[in-house]
């Protein structure tokens, strides 16, 4: 960073009784007010940065030409070797040689307590501050934006043009406007995508409203049945056979999803099948519509005294998610799963 205009400095101009005038403030190398001044061995002083960067120049590549700009004095004192780290805060390391300086705290000092003005004074910022509180200012000043376009005000009139900084802002917002359309559109594409894909899945792997069923156990009541169906809402047993000594009955049965306490479904084809618990609620109603025992569909004991279901035709392990999924939806304290071959058969063991 290069120093200070002296024409901002107020304590710099000509009708301000400094014993210093501003020439003995001003680097020879950027011809502004030092920032950052530091003392070459020669004795001659600069901006640090103006300094380095001179120091690097790229036809300074040898050591005879790491000199100073004003006497041309050789600065630089040794190679450091590669492995030799810098660990010195008092020295330049420029293409591996060190060049030592000296900071100019005093000066520094003195220069940090020069009035200056703010750099948007162009822009009608009227603020004079320390040098040292320059940076704080400078970060809240109200006149960092232009008064006409409300864009960031540089360092001068010169420096800014409404014109081509609204040109250039406004072709940097169609540039994002153009890259959230395209964003937008790849987006509705994937979408539409994926809906297919969904829609492909769903109408592969639909969950059927009915399926035939082999027997149905109310705890340790045995039944035969025709078939299941699954609504939105519930599990319809329908034409549920039950015999006594002289007389055939059927009963259709249905029991609601929030009336689960249980549900586990096995996919294997060996035995596929669905355990359900109700609640005592639900449980009473099913024994009354049977016309059985209630010990024998009694849920709140501690044996397997659950409904099972087993069905004619195997189903795959969508199926079952599909099913769990549809009774977590409306029950989410239903106790959901799926079990293998063997659990599903000690569901069966001893029931009859």
């Amino acid at each position: 960073m290069v120093g200070f205009s002296a024409d901002r400095f107020v304590d710099l101009s000509g009708d301000h009784p400094l014993v210093l005038s501003a020439e003995d403030f001003t680097c020879g190398i950027c011809l502004h007010v030092f920032n950052n001044a530091v003392d070459t061995q020669c004795g001659h002083t600069f901006c640090y940065h103006c300094l380095h960067r001179w120091l690097s120049r790229a036809d300074h590549k040898t050591h005879a030409l790491k000199d100073c700009p004003e006497c041309r004095q050789i600065l630089a004192t040794r190679k450091r070797p590669l492995r030799e780290s810098v660990t010195d805060a008092t020295v330049m390391l420029i293409s591996g040689l060190e060049i030592p300086y000296t900071p100019c705290r005093r000066l520094n000092s003195v220069i940090d307590k020069l009035r200056i003005k703010c750099q948007y004074e162009w822009n009608g910022c009227p603020e004079v501050c320390p040098l040292e509180s320059l940076l704080a200012h400078q970060m809240s000043c109200e006149h960092r934006k232009c008064r006409e376009c409300c864009l960031p005000a540089g360092l001068s009139a010169e420096d800014h043009n409404c014109v081509q900084l609204l040109a250039r802002d406004r072709n940097e917002w169609i540039r994002k406007y153009k890259a959230v359309l395209r964003e937008k559109q790849e987006m509705s594409e994937e979408l539409t995508q994926l809906s297919a894909q969904m829609d492909s899945l769903a109408e592969t792997h639909a969950l059927p409203n009915r399926s035939a069923i082999h027997s149905v156990l109310f705890g340790k009541f045995m039944t035969t049945g025709q078939s299941i169906e699954f609504t939105e809402e519930a599990i319809r047993l329908t034409n549920i056979i039950t015999e006594n000594s002289s007389t055939t009955f059927k009963h259709n049965v249905v029991i609601q999803y929030v009336d689960l306490q249980s549900m586990s479904i096995c996919a294997d084809p060996s035995l596929p099948l669905m355990a359900i618990k109700p609640n005592s609620e639900c449980a009473l109603k099913i024994v009354n519509w049977l016309s059985i025992a209630p010990f024998l569909l009694d849920v709140e004991s501690k044996d397997k005294s659950r409904i099972v279901i087993v069905f004619k035709y195997i189903f795959t392990d969508l199926f079952a998610i599909q099913v769990i999924n549809r009774c977590k939806l409306l029950n989410s304290e239903c106790k959901c799963k799926t079990i293998g071959a063997t659990e599903a058969q000690s569901l069966l063991d001893g029931r009859t």
